[in-house]
């Protein structure tokens, strides 16, 4: 075959295999259609995986989606005494550094829309025991590094008032600065009142726990608590020893017309400890359970650079000796005796800049026995009163607010001394206290 003859039946050949435009476009229409459609299933197909994959595992407070946020607060201090004069039997304090708090607390603030919960743990908080009546030892429940467990339930909310219920472990009601945040603290520590409980039953006047419920809430200008509780933050972590309850309530008002005032009062009465039966037989006396009372005033003003406080608790007891001190006559295991404490402190705070402040407080603590009409004369002067005083001032310098700030106090304690204050009060001490924080 000529080679004209090869070209002209190729060229047939290629025309007869090769389709026109028009039917090579519509192929490619049908393929992208194609691609657009498996591109759409294998979508569908990945989401599908996705769920099988990582299924949704539900968690406590799961069913409500109730975000749980954490918080905590954090203390390290170092306690230095510059001089310590023993008397009266006190005891020297030992220049130490100390784990203050641990604080950890875990909150649901809206597991639905009226209940909430808390649950506060302090893991510096260690064993300790104490040498109560008679000289037995018993565990400081309060001591527990459960600290807090808290459900709240909104009763009502409008613009002038909001009212809550709210049951589990929290601080009684009682005073200003023993509710005042840890971290808001502008000294080292609290006031003596507060600071030093009961020094007979080791039981609290405030900045303690109990168990019980309470109901809280504002109303306009008003801001009230009352609650019933196991005791007066001496059943902390505990049961109830009788039927008998604790009643607490605090009531403060914070006029509108003068911005950054709040004055109040609060208070309560309590018997909550068991009957005891001393002796046997004919000689058997039943010793009752121990009653005490609180009463309580406090005023506050915080405006721009100034804060100042003043407050004023007293509480009381009824008990009987079990058995007559050493070396004295015999007090009959009837006579009750009522035995008292009492403090009051004035508190002054100025931010000198934004991120130093200059405090000074004076602090008296008074704790005895006024004994009973019933005792001889030489029976009662064995009990008396013993008071001791600090005067502190201090310095803060805050690096961010109260989330990371260093405080420090200087502070000079004089004591009466007297048998019925706790051992680490009767020295005249100078000590030096500096607290190192970080709040998150």
């Amino acid at each position: 075959m000529s080679p004209r003859a090869l070209s002209a039946l190729t060229v047939l050949a290629i025309a007869a295999v090769t389709p026109p435009a028009q039917a090579q476009q519509s192929e490619i229409d049908q393929l992208r259609q194609q691609i657009a459609a498996m591109q759409a299933r294998l979508l569908q197909i990945e989401e599908a995986q996705k769920k099988v994959a990582a299924p949704v595992v539900p968690t406590v407070g799961s069913a409500s989606k109730s975000p749980i946020t954490v918080s905590g607060l954090l203390h390290v201090n170092s306690f230095n005494f510059f001089s310590d004069d023993v008397q009266n039997g006190g005891t020297r304090g030992t220049d130490t550094f100390r784990l203050r708090r641990g604080q950890i607390r875990l909150t649901a603030p809206a597991i639905t829309p009226k209940v909430s919960a808390t649950v506060m743990f302090d893991v510096a908080k260690a064993a300790a025991t104490r040498n109560a009546t008679g000289g037995t030892s018993a565990t400081r429940l309060r001591q527990n590094v459960l600290q807090d467990i808290i459900i709240s339930y909104q009763l009502s909310q409008n613009a002038k008032s909001s009212n809550f219920v709210d049951v589990g472990q929290f601080k009684i009601p009682i005073g200003y600065e023993s509710l005042v945040s840890s971290s808001a603290l502008q000294n080292v520590e609290r006031a003596l009142v507060f600071t030093q409980r009961d020094p007979f039953t080791d039981s609290g006047y405030g900045d303690v726990r109990d168990t019980g419920i309470q109901l809280r809430g504002t109303a306009g200008q008003f801001d009230y608590r009352v609650g019933v509780f196991n005791g007066l933050g001496d059943r902390q972590n505990g049961l109830a020893l009788s039927d008998a309850k604790s009643v607490l309530a605090r009531l403060a008002f914070r006029p509108q017309r003068v911005e950054g005032l709040e004055i109040g009062i609060s208070g309560g009465r309590g018997n909550t400890g068991t009957d005891q039966t001393l002796g046997t037989g004919a000689d058997a006396v039943i010793n009752p359970r121990v009653d005490r009372r609180l009463y309580n005033a406090f005023a506050a003003y915080k405006k721009r650079r100034l804060t100042f406080i003043v407050e004023y608790l007293r509480g009381d007891e009824q008990d009987i000796f079990s058995t007559a001190p050493s070396g004295t006559p015999p007090i009959s295991l009837t006579t009750a005796q009522t035995r008292d404490i009492e403090g009051y402190y004035a508190h002054i705070g100025y931010l000198l800049t934004p991120k130093l402040e200059a405090t000074l407080r004076y602090d008296q603590f008074k704790s005895g026995d006024i004994g009973s009409p019933a005792n001889t004369p030489a029976q009662n002067a064995l009990l008396g009163e013993a008071i001791v005083r600090d005067i502190t001032l201090g310095l803060n310098y805050y690096l961010k607010a109260n989330g990371a700030k260093i405080q420090t106090n200087l502070v000079r304690r004089t004591s009466d001394g007297g048998v019925t204050l706790n051992p680490a009060l009767r020295n005249n001490q100078l000590q030096l206290r500096t607290n190192f924080q970080v709040a998150f």
